[in-house]
């Protein structure tokens, strides 16, 4: 984990813990904890370690800077003892929820020092949770007793692939087509499911190619050195793999393949002499039949940063909501996690936003499964749609239109230049992003802040940052 400190806008490493040695500072406004006594982290200052105790008052209490916090604060350990893979010390640690995004902020104290105005020094950095301020973590209240909290991180999407996309030499001449894309950036977010047809049926490595061939109209997939189909076993390996295929969040597959190639495969005659050029692979053709929702691309096409970028929202949007309808959601859950993906889905569809809306106003009455199976659908279809810069711009400008009030002339004029810049092919669509997330946490702008097309998915994809996109 690269965990940062902002240090004054600069960014460093943790430094050396050191004990509380002061005695609280009240926050103003902050009310008394489950035991009718509060101890106050006041600005830079902390309770002596005896008196930094556990649990909050309530789930959601309102904290500080609009932040709720829904778990223990605990001080004095590692991130990894708090349910984190990697190992950083921290002095202080709470989980919170804002906007219905929960993440945990994570202190550093420097005390006894000052800073230029004369506050304490105060580093801290944030586990997954934009929304947190150093300003935030300044503000946090502790009361009654309690033990560690534990947080899982955001689900990771499971992505089928092409075996030979990852590097495994499973192709016809026994080599591969290693896709760097996967595997050195798409891979730091997500679990694959790697698959090769042809070799899960037996055909060995290295082998007879294979082609696609006309009969009677359907494409059929046969070997060039003694025409055996194998058309039918190829399909079955999605069959067989349903299970699994079902819990996916996309697919990548191996262009050209004629077992894998998802567009534009050559279909050739009986004499060898091309057809045309409309075939998809025997287990393309299966793998979408089944799942015709499922985010699935073929390598070749992945190069196009348009294409990319829409993938990949597409996967994150799908873990997504995967992870609440195979849960014990509530109506209420349905209705936060639209209300999360509101602007994500006009940026595709203002038709496929108002359908969705109108399936979970239906969620307090409605048959649960019924429920799930069409929001789901209705989801993935609006989503499926390509956006453009037009529908891009007017829902920056529905952003804006939130932050507007809170923004002087100067930066008032100069997010909406961003916005035009991008409109006009100028800028890419990282800039005016950037700009709104920035003032939707500078203003605590909870709604718009909490919006997943501000973050879609992972920052260090850095897939907004073409200006094609």
């Amino acid at each position: 984990m690269d965990a940062h400190l902002e240090v004054g806008g600069a960014q460093g490493r943790l430094p050396p813990r050191r004990e509380p040695a002061h005695s609280p500072a009240q926050v103003d406004g902050a009310g008394p904890g489950l035991s009718g006594q509060s101890a106050h982290l006041g600005r830079g200052v902390a309770p002596p370690q005896d008196q930094i105790t556990t649990e909050v008052a309530e789930a959601g209490a309102q904290v500080g800077e609009g932040l709720g916090q829904i778990g223990p604060t605990v001080t004095g350990g590692t991130t990894q003892e708090a349910g984190f893979e990697d190992e950083e010390r921290y002095d202080r640690l709470g989980l919170f929820e804002r906007g219905g995004q929960r993440g945990m902020i994570v202190e550093a104290q420097v005390l006894g020092e000052e800073d230029e105005d004369g506050g304490a020094q105060k580093d801290s950095f944030t586990l997954w949770n934009h929304h947190t301020t150093a300003r935030a973590c300044r503000r946090l209240v502790v009361a009654g007793r309690g033990r560690a909290p534990t947080m899982k991180p955001p689900p990771r999407p499971v992505v089928g692939v092409s075996s030979c996309l990852l590097g495994a030499p499973v192709r016809y001449n026994g080599g591969h087509s290693r896709y760097r894309f996967l595997t050195d950036e798409l891979d730091r977010h997500v679990n694959w499911l790697p698959v090769c047809p042809e070799a899960e049926i037996g055909l060995g490595v290295p082998r007879p190619t294979l082609r696609l061939r006309d009969s009677d109209g359907s494409d059929r997939v046969v070997s060039t050195k003694d025409g055996v189909d194998h058309t039918d076993d190829l399909a079955g390996v999605a069959d067989r793999h349903l299970k699994e295929l079902r819990r996916l969040d996309g697919y990548v597959l191996k262009n050209k393949s004629p077992s894998c190639g998802l567009l534009s495969l050559p279909v050739f005659d009986e004499k060898g002499d091309r057809r045309r050029g409309t075939g998809r692979g025997a287990f393309a053709a299966r793998l979408t039949a089944l799942l015709p929702l499922l985010p699935v691309e073929e390598q070749g096409r992945l190069s196009d940063p348009v294409l990319r970028e829409h993938f990949v929202e597409r996967v994150f949007a799908h873990s997504r909501l995967r992870s609440l309808l195979e849960g014990a959601w509530r109506p209420r859950d349905l209705v936060e996690f639209h209300t999360r993906h509101k602007l994500q889905l006009m940026a595709h569809s203002p038709d496929g936003y108002r359908e969705t809306g109108r399936i979970v106003a239906r969620a307090g009455g409605g048959d649960r499964e019924e429920i799930a199976a069409a929001y789901a659908e209705a989801f993935q279809r609006t989503l499926a749609l390509r956006t453009t810069r037009g529908k891009h711009a007017n829902v920056l400008q529905h952003i804006f239109g939130m932050v507007s009030p809170a923004l002087d002339d100067t930066r008032r004029h100069d997010l909406l230049a961003g916005i035009e810049e991008y409109r006009e092919g100028q800028s890419p669509l990282s800039l005016p992003v950037a700009l709104l997330r920035h003032h939707c946490l500078a203003e605590d702008l909870e709604w718009a802040g909490g919006q997943t097309y501000l973050r879609p998915y992972p920052d260090a994809l850095r897939l907004r940052h073409p200006v094609a996109v």
